[in-house]
């Protein structure tokens, strides 16, 4: 500043000077030499602009002074904000001359190599850098030397943050003769992009494996009903190549029924947004197929529908093993019903031989019409006796299963006291009860009236009483025992101390031909399907079953009796 005073303090005295002596001069020529008096006009003016002239140089000195000082201190701040932007720039930026010397680094480059700007200014990439980086990157430098141009290249590189891989834009920078005077950088790490397309490509790659090797049909459609993806396995169901269905429409590739089913399907996609299946049948190249089609919507980010989505599961295969089960299945229906038709009809040729050879034989073992002389003779009468009771039992069971299983089984609405009929049941298996020494008993007052058929209730309870007995060790017990539910429900319980049933097998002894087998039930003789029976006529008659039991400590079975079937509850009076 003391300057600029100085040179205008210069240019006033100088303008003064230029003044003075220009008056002298005219004023002697005026007194002493004796001018014309007109020259009076002139040396005012004369004067006056002599003393304008320095007071408009030096203005415009300081108009330019000042426009000069906004200048440089406008470029002054333009350089600092490049500087904080070069120095806060979110990527590695730096700046190097043309001998490849860094001149400048920002912070970002010091983080990933873990160097400060003041101590590398001046020094070579090989002074900072392993080898190989170092000689890329001069590699790099020359090339946009000799280029005179903008040049990108993609490095992998050891840094402070590890393995990276770096992606680094460098280009020409020019000085004021307009020749090249310096190279400047941007680096960027392009390690999560490079991730991230190292993972779509491997995710393309398995979606591309899938979509080749999937036995299934597969293929994508866009709104207007173009095929944009198909698979091998969909081009063998239209029996075209992927050339000839890409980009072309359902109506390009079918048409009668086919093309109506497909067509129909798609917009009931569209109309609902949900996906939808249903079986077809194709014409393939020499063949017909049955196939499963799957059908879904595609979407937009904003919910909209863009496309269809297919599956098709070829299930030939599959619907021809189904019409062979159910042709089986029928022939085995008809095989069963015609079983037991024919059991069913024999139940009178069998039953009548067996009851004569057991009257006979009980009529010889009794004597009834005298002594029959040696007692072998009674006791092989006896044992006739035994065994064809036995066996019509048996039979008996075969042939009530049967008949309930050829729907010859009728119910009658009878009117039964249920006291009744669990004395007449306990009655049936009382001899039984007292050759294994298992006692009988009834733990509640019986009241209840019920309407079921009476046959099938004598034989439900026997068949239970007789099971518990059966499984039941000496000195044990059975009890029966009626309860009221609140809801007008009557239940029937069958209580026993027997050996128990296993939790595993606890679903499979109402099975038809199912006896458990276990250490404590191999003495234990029968057909299997007493309970299968129970189970069948409790069905029957609307009647719910339930077993529980507890190995060791025995079983308890529950009969529930409907509302509807209870004519008197047990605890009316």
């Amino acid at each position: 500043m003391g300057d600029r005073m100085n040179i205008i303090t210069t240019l006033v005295c100088l303008a003064a000077l230029a003044n003075v002596l220009l008056f002298g001069s005219l004023a002697y020529l005026f007194l002493v030499e004796n001018i014309q008096s007109d020259l009076i006009l002139i040396v005012p003016l004369v004067i006056l602009a002599l003393g304008v002239a320095p007071l408009a140089l030096v203005y415009r000195y300081k108009y330019l002074l000042n426009s000069r000082t906004q200048q440089a201190d406008q470029a002054e701040a333009k350089s600092l904000h490049l500087r904080a932007l070069f120095d806060n720039a979110p990527v590695e930026m730096y700046l190097k001359d043309l001998e490849g010397r860094y001149l400048h680094i920002n912070a970002q480059f010091e983080k990933l190599f873990d160097v400060k700007n003041e101590n590398i200014i001046g020094m070579l990439p090989d002074q900072i850098h392993y080898p190989d980086l170092s000689e890329s990157v001069r590699a790099h430098d020359l090339e946009v030397i000799n280029s005179g141009k903008v040049v990108i290249r993609e490095t992998e590189a050891e840094t402070a943050l590890g393995f990276r891989h770096l992606q680094t834009i460098k280009f020409p920078i020019s000085g004021p003769d307009g020749r090249m005077a310096s190279i400047g950088a941007v680096v960027t790490d392009v390690t999560p992009m490079r991730e991230m397309t190292e993972l779509l490509k491997k995710t393309n790659r398995q979606i591309n494996a899938i979509l080749e090797n999937a036995p299934v049909g597969i293929f994508l459609k866009d709104k207007e009903g173009h095929f944009t993806l198909t698979n091998p396995t969909i081009c063998q169901f239209i029996g075209a190549t992927k050339d000839e269905i890409l980009g072309r429409k359902i109506e390009d590739l079918y048409n009668g029924e086919q093309l109506q089913k497909f067509q129909s399907t798609d917009r009931q996609v569209y109309s609902t947004k949900m996906p939808i299946s249903y079986e077809s049948r194709t014409i393939a190249p020499e063949r017909v197929l049955d196939v499963k089609i799957y059908k879904f919507p595609i979407f937009d980010e904003l919910g909209e529908i863009v496309g269809i989505g297919g599956i098709e599961v070829d299930i030939t295969d599959h619907k021809h093993i189904q019409r062979e089960l159910l042709i089986a299945k029928e022939q085995a229906d008809q095989a069963n019903r015609s079983k037991s038709d024919f059991l069913a009809n024999m139940s009178h040729e069998i039953r009548t031989p067996l009851n004569a050879i057991l009257g006979f034989s009980e009529i010889l073992s009794t004597e009834v019409f005298g002594p029959i002389g040696s007692e072998r003779y009674k006791i092989y009468a006896r044992d006739i006796f035994q065994s064809g009771s036995h066996l019509l039992d048996l039979i008996s069971d075969i042939l009530d299963l049967s008949k309930i299983e050829a729907g010859r089984l009728d119910l009658a609405e009878d009117v039964l006291d249920l006291k009744e009929a669990v004395d007449g049941s306990l009655n049936v298996v009382s001899n039984f009860a007292s050759e294994k020494a298992v006692k009988l008993a009834v733990s509640t007052t019986i009241k209840a009236v019920v309407s079921a058929d009476r046959r099938a209730v004598h034989q439900v309870l026997i068949n239970l009483l007789s099971n518990a007995v059966k499984f039941t060790p000496s000195n044990g017990e059975v009890v029966v025992s009626v309860k009221d539910k609140a809801d007008g429900t009557l239940t029937i319980m069958v209580h026993d101390t027997g050996i128990g049933i296993p939790d595993k097998d606890l679903e499979s002894v109402f099975e038809v031909f199912t006896q458990l087998k276990s250490a404590n039930t191999s003495d234990h003789s029968g057909s299997g399907i007493g309970l299968a029976i129970v189970k069948q006529l409790c069905d029957a008659m609307g009647w719910s079953i339930d077993l529980r039991s507890e190995l060791g400590k025995g079983t308890l079975v529950s009969l529930t009796l409907p509302a509807s079937s209870v004519i008197k509850s047990n605890s009316e009076t």
